[in-house]
């Protein structure tokens, strides 16, 4: 028995990977959702002469959205597999098991001087590739970008504990593509200088030199930062835009005016996000609120702890948890700012995942050492864990391989949000579209889609020949957004009305 504990020890790393490629296989037979996806896929499908290269990468005005390498790696996909669906997704599902296979090698370096570093590496690579919440960024292609950044995130750390001097080439290199592809990556210029702090004390480095060290590795960090500011700013020319951070697709879910006390905001958004890390359950698409004071509350232990750490001089606990925190910094605005129709989403965290499974690993490893858990209640956690996030992400994953699936997950979990009463309706069609709508614009007065549902709910109205109430439909989805798209098809409906019945044309043309 002995020597099989051995051998499954000494092979963690297999068996992790071949489970991990084993419950994320399926989504290389899903189809596309209609979240992006399709935009994604049409622009570099049918639009190969439109595609400036050059201004992918060196914009000629600032942008607010800049990932030029993800745009590039949907361009890829495209000229390797056409028209094949599956392509895309595997692209996804591969580089989520390079990332994978770099958290391992993370976590073997720290637990380097551990007899069972190779298990509780694969430990840690288990826990981050079978979390429930990277199931949307490798189920969903356009989640790709949360991918690609903590892959070059990930990356980085594996060149930081390189022992020669192009590692403080390669570090800050590595991050700067990150950044290129999502602004997650930007959560690496810290964690790099904290985790060098981490090393350098538990190796007992002198106070000096580990401050020496710091200050070397912030000045490091700091180039690729300013580097990829430049360039997104088109060489600080901001032209006013003090939110050119934020991507341009975003938009306020909340009318309210900002004020100071809304800054604390922040502290519960930390604890949900604390908490989702942990604890995942219950998984959803599209979380717009939290409960605040639960949270707050959650918030306020998480720093008492950290207080009792420090009376305890346990102050490799408190760079852990300064590490798991800055981990989801750049997904806070999000939420804090109330940018986006979906402030809490579960794909902000990829990047924090990574970090969530190494310190998982390492609390286990902790309580061993201490004599808390002996070695056959260390493979109970193991197997249990290992269990419940499989099964979770195999029964999620599956949510996302249509938009049918998708939406009706959502609505389930969201029947009172209007954003989602839309999508849902826009996938089914039909009568289940018309009262979607319609239950869309009881709900709520103002949000995101209200132009297009309006402008849906008149080509029913059209097709009903109610001819009045699709033309009131057509004023007010104009008055709220009066853009090219939204012209063109208010002018198709009446257009078609004029088909009908000729008085209209001259009226309403």
């Amino acid at each position: 028995m002995e020597i099989e504990n051995k051998s499954v020890r000494t092979h963690s790393f297999f068996i992790c990977l071949l489970l991990i490629m084993a419950i994320y296989l399926p989504v290389n037979y899903f189809g596309f959702v209609n979240m992006d996806d399709a935009q994604v896929f049409e622009r570099f499908q049918y639009n190969e002469a439109k595609i400036d290269f050059s201004n992918m990468f060196f914009r000629t005005c600032p942008s607010r959205y800049y990932r030029p390498l993800l745009f590039l790696s949907f361009y890829l996909d495209s000229r390797v597999w056409g028209l094949s669906m599956a392509g895309y997704h595997f692209t996804n599902y591969f580089f989520h098991i390079l990332n994978a296979i770099l958290v391992y090698l993370i976590a073997l370096k720290l637990f380097s001087q551990d007899a069972d570093k190779k298990f509780y590496a694969g430990f840690a690579m288990l826990l981050f590739g079978l979390h429930p919440l990277t199931c949307e960024s490798v189920a969903w292609v356009s989640g790709r970008s949360d991918i690609a950044g903590t892959f070059f995130f990930l990356l980085a750390v594996n060149f930081y504990f390189i022992r020669n001097p192009f590692r403080f080439i390669l570090t800050p290199l590595a991050v700067f593509l990150g950044m290129l592809c999502k602004e997650n990556a930007l959560a690496g210029i810290p964690l790099v200088v904290l985790l060098d702090l981490f090393v350098n004390f538990i190796q007992n480095h002198p106070g000096k030199d580990i401050l020496k060290k710091t200050m070397i590795w912030t000045v490091v960090m700091t180039i690729p930062f300013i580097l990829y500011l430049f360039l997104r700013t088109n060489g600080w020319e901001t032209n006013g835009h003090a939110s050119f951070l934020m991507s341009e697709n975003t938009v306020a879910v909340s009318g309210t005016k900002r004020n100071f006390f809304q800054f604390f905001h922040v502290f519960p958004v930390i604890a949900f996000y604390l908490k989702k890390l942990v604890v995942p359950f219950p998984l959803n698409f599209a979380i717009s609120r939290i409960n605040t004071l639960v949270y707050s509350i959650l918030f306020f232990a998480f720093c008492m702890f950290n207080v009792f750490w420090c009376f305890r001089k346990k102050i490799s606990f408190i760079l852990w948890s300064m590490i798991l925190v800055i981990s989801f910094i750049p997904a806070l605005p999000v939420a804090f700012g109330a940018i986006a129709w979906v402030p809490f989403a579960e794909r902000y965290l990829y990047l924090s995942v990574s970090v969530a499974g190494i310190c998982m690993a390492a609390c286990v490893r902790f309580f061993v050492q201490k004599g808390y858990l002996d070695k056959k209640k260390q493979w109970i956690v193991f197997i249990a864990l290992t269990f419940i996030f499989s099964m979770a992400t195999l029964n999620r994953e599956f949510v996302w391989k249509s938009s049918q699936a998708l939406w009706a997950d959502t609505l389930k979990k969201n029947p009172d949000s209007s954003m989602v009463l839309f999508k849902y309706g826009q996938t089914f069609g039909g009568e289940a579209e018309i009262l979607a709508y319609k239950k869309a614009i009881t709900l709520s007065r103002d949000f995101k889609y209200k132009d297009l549902t309006l402008l849906g709910m008149a080509e029913y109205e059209k097709s009903a020949r109610n001819y009045d109430k699709a033309v009131a439909h057509i004023d007010m989805a104009l008055h709220i957004k009066k853009n090219f798209k939204n012209l063109c098809q208010a002018a198709e409906i009446v257009l078609s009305i004029a088909a009908d019945d000729c008085l209209w044309e001259k009226e309403y043309t």
